[in-house]
C-alpha cells in the first residue's frame, strides 16, 4: 500500500487508540447511569472506529469497493458528529440541574424522569439529524482519497436549517447552561460539596471535570461548526427545487487527493473533520482516564485478569485439595499437634479445687480418664486423626520415626501435667 499521505500512518495508530480510551472508562460510567458521559464515548469511539476503518481502506484509491459499508459508516458519521455535541448538552443540563438543587435529593421518580430527558438529548437529537439528511441528500455518498466514505449533501438553503445548524445550535444551548452552572457555583460554593454529593455517582472532583470537559467541546466543536457552514456558503447555494433534478441515489462521487487539497478551506474541512472523534477521545480520557475512580477500576481489572490467567492459582491434589507448599505442611503439623494437645490436656490452674493447694479426686480420674488408651483425646488417637493429614503433606506408614517424633514433646507434656496432679514433683516416665 502506497498512501498519497505522507503522514501514513499517524491517523489510523491515533484514531484506533482513540478507540480504546474512548471505551476504558464506560463501565463505571454505565454503572452510574451518567447517560451523557456514556452516549459521549459510544459517539467519539463509533466515530473513531468508522474513520479507522476508512482510512485505511482508502489510503490510496477512491474505489467504491464497500458501498454497503459506506452506507453504515455514513450514517454513523452524521449521528455521531451530532452526538458529541448532545452529548455535552446532556452533560451541561445535568451539571445545572444539580447545581440549582441547594442541596436537596432527589426522588427515585426525579431521577427517572431526568434519565429519560438525557437519553432524548443525547440519543434522541442524532437520530432525529439521520432522519432530516435524507431530505437534503443527492446521492449515495461520495468516497475521498485518504478520508473514506462521507456524507453527500446538497448546498441549499434547506442544508443549514435541517443539517449544518446543529452543532452551532447545542453549542449555543450549552453555552447558556454552562453560564447558569458557573452562576450557581458561585452563589452556592460554600455548600458545593454537599450539592454535588445529592446526585448518585458524583463527586466533587468528578463535577468539575465534568464542567472542563463541557467547555472544552462547546469552545472546540461550535467554531468548527461555525467554519463548516462558511466553507459550504463559500459555494453557490442552490435553490431546494433543484435537488429533485439532481438527486439519484445510485450514483456515488469520487473525490482523488489532488482535488480535496487543492484548496486550502476545503481541506482543512475535510482533515478538521476527521480529527474531531480523535481530538475528543483523548481528552475524554485525559479527565475521565486518570482519576481516582479509574485507578480503582484498573486495579481491579488487573486482579480479576491475574485470576482469569490463573496466576494466583494452586496446584490442587487429585481429591481436589489445595496442595499446601513445604512449610505450610510443616506449620500445619506443628499446629495440629499443639491444638491437640492442649485439649487432651487440663492445667491446674483452670481446675476449681475444694482446698486451695489440693485437687479434687474427681478432676484426677477424669485427666486419667483423658490420658487412657480408650479415649478419643488419647495420644494414639490423635495419632490416627493425623493420619490423613500426614498421608497428604507427604507422610506415610513407610516414615514411623517421623510420626512417633513428632508426638514426643506432647505425650510428655500430658504425663507431666498428670504427675502435678497426683502431687508428683518431676516429670512421669
Amino acid at each position: 500500500m502506497h498512501a498519497s499521505d505522507p503522514t501514513f500512518p499517524l491517523y489510523p495508530v491515533l484514531s484506533f487508540v482513540a478507540i480504546i480510551v474512548s471505551f476504558i472508562p464506560f463501565p463505571w460510567h454505565f454503572r452510574a447511569r451518567n447517560i451523557g458521559t456514556c452516549s459521549y464515548m459510544l459517539s467519539t469511539g463509533l466515530y473513531s472506529l468508522v474513520e479507522f476503518i476508512n482510512s485505511i481502506i482508502w489510503a490510496d484509491n477512491v474505489n467504491n469497493i464497500a458501498p454497503v459499508w459506506c452506507d453504515i459508516s455514513v450514517l454513523t458519521i452524521i449521528g455521531a458528529s451530532v452526538g458529541i455535541t448532545s452529548s455535552t448538552l446532556a452533560i451541561s443540563r445535568q451539571l445545572y440541574h444539580i447545581s440549582a438543587m441547594n442541596g436537596r435529593s432527589t426522588t427515585p421518580h426525579e431521577k427517572r424522569r431526568e434519565i429519560i430527558i438525557n437519553s432524548v438529548i443525547a440519543f434522541g437529537i442524532p437520530l432525529l439529524v439521520m432522519a432530516l439528511h435524507f431530505v437534503v441528500q443527492p446521492r449515495r455518498f461520495d468516497i475521498f482519497e485518504e478520508i473514506g466514505c462521507q456524507p453527500a449533501t446538497f448546498n441549499t438553503v434547506a442544508s443549514y436549517i435541517l443539517y449544518f445548524m446543529w452543532p452551532v445550535l447545542i453549542g449555543v444551548c450549552s453555552f447558556i447552561y454552562s453560564v447558569l452552572t458557573l452562576r450557581n457555583f458561585y452563589n452556592h460554593r460554600v455548600e458545593f460539596a454537599k450539592i454535588a454529593s445529592t446526585n448518585s455517582g458524583m463527586s466533587p472532583s468528578r463535577y468539575i471535570r465534568l464542567m472542563l470537559l463541557v467547555f472544552v467541546d462547546m469552545f472546540c466543536n461550535t467554531p468548527i461548526g461555525v467554519f463548516a457552514i462558511i466553507v459550504s456558503a463559500r459555494a453557490a447555494v442552490l435553490p431546494f427545487s433543484a435537488l429533485s433534478k439532481s438527486m439519484d441515489f445510485t450514483s456515488v462521487q469520487l473525490v482523488s487527493a489532488s482535488v480535496w487539497k487543492a484548496n486550502r478551506l476545503d481541506r482543512a474541512a475535510v482533515e478538521i473533520n476527521r480529527w474531531v472523534p480523535v481530538f475528543c477521545s483523548f481528552v475524554f480520557f485525559v479527565f475521565f482516564g486518570f482519576a481516582e475512580e479509574a485507578k480503582k477500576n484498573y486495579r481491579k481489572a488487573y486482579e480479576n485478569s491475574k485470576k482469569l490467567l490463573g496466576c494466583r492459582g494452586r496446584r490442587m491434589e487429585a481429591d481436589g485439595f489445595p496442595k499446601p507448599s513445604e512449610s505450610q505442611m510443616w506449620d500445619m503439623i506443628s499446629n495440629a499437634e499443639l491444638s491437640n494437645s492442649t485439649t487432651s490436656t487440663l492445667t491446674p490452674s483452670t481446675l476449681p479445687t475444694k482446698d486451695k493447694y489440693k485437687p479434687d479426686d474427681s478432676y484426677l480420674s477424669q485427666t486419667d480418664t483423658l490420658n487412657s488408651p480408650s479415649s478419643p483425646y488419647s495420644a494414639s488417637s490423635r495419632t490416627s486423626s493425623l493420619r490423613p493429614l500426614l498421608i497428604r503433606s507427604g507422610v506415610t506408614s513407610s516414615q514411623p520415626s517421623l510420626r512417633q517424633a513428632s508426638f514426643t514433646d506432647s505425650e510428655q507434656r500430658a504425663g507431666f501435667f498428670a504427675g502435678q496432679l497426683k502431687g508428683k514433683t518431676s516429670p512421669a516416665p
